[in-house]
């Protein structure tokens, strides 16, 4: 179930990644359209939602297989809550969506000299 309940049939695969400045999220969504796709960070909580449909068939069409799950899907992360809200990224190329989420300046790990 997403936030609001509504059911989903499926969840893509994803790869999370903190670095030092920011968390990276790819998703693979291959036949999904941005315009499609919900993005949302609300209290440290990163949600992708979005659908896949599934292929027009004629009457005269045989389905041989079908493998690719359709439908609407869900994924939600938590993540820290020193997310840089205003300089997040997200761009959706080949297939995979990419949501690049900077951390704030005084999160970030820093070098301390000693004197």
């Amino acid at each position: 179930e997403d936030d609001n309940g509504e059911p989903v049939s499926w969840h893509p695969r994803i790869d999370l990644v903190e670095t030092a400045d920011a968390f990276e999220l790819a998703m693979d969504i291959p036949g999904v359209s941005k315009d499609d796709l919900t993005i949302n960070l609300h209290d440290g909580v990163l949600s992708v939602s979005g659908e896949r449909n599934a292929r027009d068939l004629q009457e005269t069409d045989t389905v041989v297989r079908f493998e690719r799950q359709t439908g609407r899907f869900y994924r939600s992360f938590t993540l820290s809550n020193k997310i840089d809200e205003k300089k997040i990224e997200a761009r959706h190329e080949n297939g995979v969506l990419v949501v690049r989420l900077p951390k704030l300046e005084e999160s970030k790990p820093r070098k301390i000299s000693i004197k």
